[in-house]
């Protein structure tokens, strides 16, 4: 190559074009035990049915689908690793700045199921709750104190990259 384009980072950096540094733990908010990654190989699976299906979701028809090796959380995010996050950056969900978010109508109160004011007709058993979140997952009358290790829950996809990027110094969500 020529000399321009094999220079070192350092040499970039003298010229101008700042090199990224390298991401090292020092910097994560968690330690490289509980952010911990592990290597998928990779391969070919069937994705979708052809039976029950909403066709809106795109979950039909099956098709043959090929993903590349990727990198993912060895542990799955606690309500504990959750709450850390939480704590260490003061992050405020969705579900909270919404003000709401969906519960399983069997896992809700009697008392929550009396507060509800609308459903989804396609999905009539996903309710509306008000302040559910991942705190309060069933909304104000629960919590998660006995449930520490359980997977957290009412996350968006924004909460959730936000988890990554200051649990591991890659913190990065899969794609589909």
């Amino acid at each position: 190559g020529s000399a321009s384009t094999s220079r070192s980072s350092t040499q970039a950096t003298a010229a101008g074009t700042a090199a990224a540094p390298a991401p090292t733990f020092a910097n994560a908010g968690e330690s490289e035990e509980e952010a911990a990654l592990v290597r998928l190989s990779g391969g070919e699976f069937l994705m979708g049915t052809d039976r029950g299906f909403f066709p809106d979701d795109g979950e039909g028809p099956p098709r043959r689908v090929r993903v590349s090796p990727f990198l993912i959380g060895a542990n799955e995010v606690s309500n504990e690793r959750f709450a850390r996050f939480v704590e260490a950056t003061g992050h405020v969900t969705e579900a909270e700045r919404f003000g709401d978010s969906f519960a399983f109508e069997h896992h809700l109160s009697n008392r929550t199921k009396l507060t509800i004011e609308s459903a989804v007709a396609a999905s009539p058993w996903w309710l509306p709750v008000k302040n559910a979140n991942w705190s309060r997952p069933e909304g104000p009358d629960s919590n998660i104190l006995k449930r520490m290790r359980h997977p957290v829950v009412h996350v968006s996809w924004n909460d959730a990259l936000a988890f990554c990027r200051w649990s591991h110094p890659k913190g990065r969500l899969p794609t589909e």
